[in-house]
């Protein structure tokens, strides 16, 4: 060991906060430092640990203690606050078993690196690579930066870590990915969305510059706020509202001209189109009246489609099938309609978005004889141009919501599969910018 390494990891002992206390300067001679503490260890992790003992076929068999699972839980529980699909946390404890086993380590064993990832010196700093929390959000970030657009979720686990890590034994890691798996599953499932969610709208609500999505659930008529990750999934959710079931048609659009994204939504009661004003943090403040009679009108969407820098709203008449565009004032009510063309009662699940990035907005709709998905593109008069059809089998989602879910500059669509009235698993379509979409990558469950 060189007399610089020697002298680091003198100075490390002086000032880290290890599992047993603050450690005091070391000798002359080097001694090994205890493992970092990963957070308090529990009674329920001394049960697992003893569970996975029975379980695990891999490096740790019959050597999981209550320590480790406190390190994994720290580094699942900073995953699922990320908000990414459980296979991360997979591929992160995978990793972890091969680079640590499981061990928070200060020792400067190999080379520079140190902690649960054996993170290099060019990571972080040494605090930070022995913080179980902002050393998984490196490896997290990393991960996602390697494999943009979600493109790990379809690659081999081992593939994965390796392609992050950039090991000298890329072998190693794929014969631990299913004892990673018994491990995340030892520690319970995240809490998932309640069933029977509608309402969907997407914008950025709380002003983090990631698209956000809100959402009603059915039976409570509770709206819930769920933060955009900016890789395609949501983190947890949080309260922002009640009594949105006797409300429909919910639109999200800058009804008002102050740069925050509003909600507009139809009273069942009355029929007034009220506008619910965005506060930028994520939730609305009192609404007021833009309107009466909007209950004769559905599949609602917006955008600027009159190309005037003011937030519209297009609907279908339920009478006459027609589509009319409310070109907004920015004031936060509507100018009288225009009539933009008939026969688009044939279609459902209206979205607004620009799926071509030509500037303009479109409407993206599914036709309700064939199931296709049909984009109309916008002219910035009011009116569309001929559709183009942008897939097929659309008819069994059940909610279309669109918005830049995973940061590319190109709009998404995500869905939910499931008949009306069921719950079912939501997908991400990754825009193209050419009104087509990309494989569709599963973001979560019971929608």
């Amino acid at each position: 060991m060189t007399k610089t390494l020697r002298k680091a990891l003198q100075l490390l002992a002086v000032s880290v906060v290890l599992a047993g206390g603050t450690v005091a300067a070391a000798g002359p001679s080097y001694a090994a430092l205890p493992d970092v503490s990963c957070g308090t260890v529990t009674s329920a992790d001394a049960t697992a640990a003893a569970q996975l003992n029975q379980q695990l076929t891999g490096t740790l068999r019959n050597a999981m203690t209550a320590y480790r699972v406190s390190c994994a839980r720290a580094i699942v529980n900073t995953v699922r606050a990320i908000g990414v699909p459980q296979q991360a946390e997979v591929i992160a404890i995978t990793t972890a078993i091969v680079e640590s086993t499981l061990r928070n380590n200060p020792n400067m064993e190999d080379h520079d690196s140190v902690g649960l990832f054996q993170q290099r010196a060019s990571w972080g700093s040494t605090a930070q690579r022995l913080d179980p929390a902002t050393t998984t959000r490196k490896f997290i970030n990393a991960l996602l930066s390697t494999y943009p657009n979600n493109s790990w979720l379809s690659k081999p686990i081992g593939e994965v870590c390796q392609g992050v890590q950039r090991s000298a034994y890329p072998d190693r890691y794929q014969p631990q990915v299913a004892d990673a798996q018994r491990i995340v599953n030892a520690l319970g499932q995240a809490p998932a969305a309640p069933v029977g969610m509608t309402g969907f709208a997407s914008a950025d609500f709380n002003g983090d510059g990631r698209t956000d999505l809100v959402a009603v659930e059915a039976a409570s008529g509770k709206m819930f706020l769920y933060p955009g990750t900016g890789v395609g999934t949501f983190a947890q959710r949080s309260l922002i509202g009640t009594g949105w079931d006797t409300l429909g048609n919910v639109t999200p659009g800058d009804f008002n001209g102050d740069g925050k994204t509003d909600l507009a939504a139809v009273a069942e009661g009355n029929g007034n189109l009220y506008v619910y004003p965005g506060t930028g943090t994520g939730v609305f403040g009192t609404p007021w009246s833009a309107g009466t009679g909007w209950n004769s009108l559905d599949n609602f969407s917006a955008g600027d489609f009159n190309g005037d820098g003011k937030a519209d709203i297009a609907a279908v008449g339920t009478g006459d099938g027609n589509l009319y565009v409310y070109p907004g004032t920015g004031t936060g009510v509507f100018a009288a309609p225009i009539n933009a063309g008939n026969g688009w009662n044939n279609l459902d699940r209206f979205i607004g978005g620009d799926f071509n990035a030509d500037g303009k907005a479109d409407i993206a709709a599914v036709g309700k004889g064939d199931g296709n998905l049909y984009i109309y593109p916008g002219t910035a008069t009011g009116w569309f141009a001929a559709p183009v059809s942008a897939g097929t089998g659309w008819n069994i989602m059940r909610d279309l919501i669109g918005g830049d879910f995973n940061t590319d500059g190109k709009t998404d669509i995500a869905a939910v599969q499931a008949p009306r009235g069921a719950a079912g698993n939501m997908y991400l379509y990754p825009g193209t910018g050419q009104n087509t979409f990309g494989s569709r990558i599963n973001i979560g469950t019971d929608w």
